[in-house]
C-alpha cells in the first residue's frame, strides 16, 4: 500500500514539476519576445518613446505559475493511514534533502512535499 501510494505521489510531482518546466519555458519565451519587439519599436523611434508597444496593448507578461503539494491527513481515516502517510512525506523529504531524489535536476525547484 505505501509503495502504492509512494509511486502515486512521484508521479504527482514530477507532473508538477513538468508543468513548472514549462511554464518557466513559455515565461521566458514571452519576455523575450516583448523585449525584442520593444527594441525593434525603439529602434524606430526618434527616441521620444514612451515604452508602449503598440503592437501589444498589454505588456505584461504573465509571470510563471509554481505548484506546491500538501500531504494532509484526513481525520475521517485511522491513525495508522496518517502516520503512514506521514512517514512517506518525511521519507520523500529526507531522500531529497540527502540529494537521494529521482530528480537531482529539480532540487530546488519550490515544491513542498510535506
Amino acid at each position: 500500500r505505501m509503495a502504492g501510494k509512494r509511486r502515486y505521489l512521484e508521479t504527482v510531482l514530477e507532473v508538477m514539476r513538468e508543468f513548472q518546466r514549462n511554464e518557466q519555458r513559455r515565461y521566458e519565451t514571452e519576455l523575450e519576445s516583448y523585449r525584442s519587439r520593444n527594441n525593434n519599436n525603439n529602434d524606430d523611434d526618434d527616441g521620444g518613446s514612451n515604452g508602449h508597444d503598440d503592437n501589444n496593448p498589454n505588456p505584461h507578461i504573465r509571470l510563471p505559475m509554481t505548484c506546491c503539494l500538501i500531504v494532509a491527513m484526513d481525520r475521517g481515516r485511522s491513525l495508522e493511514e496518517a502516520k503512514e502517510n506521514v512517514e512517506l512525506a518525511i521519507d520523500m523529504m529526507m531522500k531529497k534533502e540527502n540529494g537521494n531524489d529521482d530528480n537531482d535536476d529539480d532540487k530546488n525547484d519550490g515544491n513542498e512535499e510535506s
